[in-house]
């Protein structure tokens, strides 16, 4: 099963009206396609991607622009964020911080 948290769910109404737009709604579709894909992957092997924190996080490029940070667990893959790599690194640091916080 994937559960999208709530940060992930906020940084894709983001990425939807950024996309939508500065590049159009097709644009969307593609990277919401993409999105897909990447799940799909995923879910057939959850530890096939790299780690990146001891919260047990991984890490997934979604395309050459936007990562996809998620967590896992024997029945449950839960999307954290969604990331732009260009964005700032603290600022991605500091949602993740207070998504662990809250939660």
């Amino acid at each position: 099963m994937i559960v999208f948290s709530e940060l992930a769910k906020h940084k894709i109404e983001l990425l939807n009206i950024h996309i939508t737009i500065v590049w159009g709604e097709n644009d969307f579709e593609e990277f919401i396609s993409n999105v897909e894909k990447s799940l799909a992957e995923i879910e057939k092997d959850p530890t096939s991607f790299p780690p990146i924190s001891n919260q047990n996080l991984r890490i997934c490029e979604v395309n050459e622009d936007t990562y996809l940070v998620y967590k896992h667990t024997n029945t449950t893959i839960e999307v954290i964020t969604m990331y732009d790599y260009r964005q700032n690194p603290v600022l991605v640091y500091n949602d993740l911080t207070e998504h662990f916080h809250e939660n």
